[in-house]
Parts: C-alpha cells; sequence; structure tokens
C-alpha cells in the first residue's frame, strides 16, 4: 500500500541528501511546514507539491492530469486521495510532536556545534585559574584558537534587513556561535598537542574587521594537566 509513497519519498530525500546533507529530513520537514503556513494546505499536499517542484511525479496525480485535469487541481484531489500518507510522511522523516520549527540556518548551526563538541570531548575547559574537584599539576604553556569569518553579500543583506525590522540579527548570531566553536577547537587542538587535558582562564575577544564585512573571534588560556583530587 505504502509502495508508490515510499518510491516518491526515496526520490525526494535523495535530492535532499544532496543539497543539505547536515539535516535532510529537518530541511524537508521545514519545507513542509512552510509551504503549510504559506499556502494555508495540509502537509500531503506540501509534499506532493514539493515533490513536483524538485521533479517528481506522482502517479496518483498523473492520472488526474491524463483525465484532463490541470496539475494544480490534480495535485489538490491527489492529495485528498491520499491523505493517509500524512502519517507515512511523519513516520519517515521521525516527527515528534513540536510547536517549534526550525529553519535550516539553525538545524545546520545545530549540527555544526554537535560536532564541534563532540570533537573537543576529553579535554577540560573553564574561564577560571582551577577546576572544582582537580588539582593542577602541570602547566603547559598559554594556548589560543582564532578564526576570522566572512558573512558575504548574501549575509550582509539579510542583517541589514533584520536591523531595519528590529529586534535580534540572527544571521550574524549564527555566525557567531560557529566563529566562538572554531576558535576553541582550534585552542583544543593546540592544547592536546601540548599534551594537556585542560584549558584555564579561557577568555574570548571579538573585533569587526573591514567594516563588519568579516569577524575576528579569538579565544586564549592556559594549557594544563590536571589530576582528580583525593
Amino acid at each position: 500500500m505504502s509502495s508508490g509513497f515510499d518510491d516518491v519519498f526515496n526520490s525526494l530525500f535523495n535530492i535532499y541528501n544532496t543539497k543539505y546533507p547536515h539535516n535532510p529530513r529537518g530541511v524537508l520537514n521545514f519545507h513542509i511546514n512552510k509551504l503549510c503556513n504559506e499556502k494555508g494546505i495540509g502537509r500531503v499536499e506540501a509534499f506532493i507539491r514539493i515533490a513536483y517542484q524538485n521533479g517528481i511525479k506522482v502517479d496518483e496525480v498523473e492520472k488526474l492530469v491524463s483525465s484532463g485535469k490541470s496539475l494544480d487541481e490534480a495535485i489538490r484531489i491527489a492529495s485528498s486521495n491520499l491523505s493517509w500518507w500524512d502519517k507515512l510522511i511523519d513516520e519517515k522523516l521521525g516527527i515528534v510532536a513540536t510547536t517549534e520549527i526550525k529553519s535550516p540556518e539553525e538545524l545546520e548551526l545545530e549540527e555544526f556545534l554537535k560536532n564541534c563538541e563532540a570533537k573537543m570531548k576529553g579535554v577540560l575547559l573553564v574561564t577560571t585559574p582551577t577546576v572544582p574537584g582537580y588539582r593542577v599539576v602541570e602547566v603547559l604553556g598559554p594556548v589560543y584558537g582564532l578564526t576570522i569569518r566572512s558573512r558575504g553579500f548574501g549575509g550582509r543583506l539579510a542583517a541589514t534587513v533584520e536591523t531595519l525590522i528590529g529586534g535580534e540579527i540572527t544571521t550574524l548570531t549564527y555566525e557567531f556561535e560557529k566563529a566562538r566553536a572554531e576558535a576553541l577547537l582550534r585552542l583544543v587542538d593546540k592544547a592536546r598537542r601540548l599534551g594537556a587535558n585542560a584549558v584555564i582562564g579561557l577568555d574570548f575577544e571579538t573585533s569587526d574587521l573591514f567594516d563588519g564585512i568579516a569577524i575576528a573571534f579569538s579565544v586564549y588560556g592556559t594549557a594544563v594537566k590536571v589530576e582528580k583530587e583525593k
């Protein structure tokens, strides 16, 4: 009963997996919800319309088109006839009930931060001069991490629009989050090369370059070896 759906979903998922490898299911779900909100349609109709936007045909729709229906009308009728696809869509996308719809940029940022955190495991990072429950047994020297990121023309334009509207400038927030994580990751890499398992006294600095076109983000601290207190 679901073979037709599986063919359509798998074809569409392959396209999204190529375009959005960081989170194809999350981005597809975002696009479905966005189309539902913009057009006031159901998830099945939104799913089918997205399939056609990506050059993927649905048998039920094609039969209706062959009978003389316009593509738009055929999609509406087919969506009603295939209402049971709604459950299959949620199952394939792994959807759980939530009121929050995240943008592709938010999903990409979450994946980026998750990967950075995984790479930094095993090294304690603190802004304090000591680590509670541990004692410093060797000071290995200062370490730092630096990254310079550019928003590009599109990002600067989006930031300008958000500034005019008011509120948080999310495009820059995402870049600062990425820059902070990148700088920390590079600091941890330098600390590991020295044989450290902790960095104490962490401090962050940021500065704009070229009138805001780029952001310099640095972090520095002292690489040390620590042991748990007995």
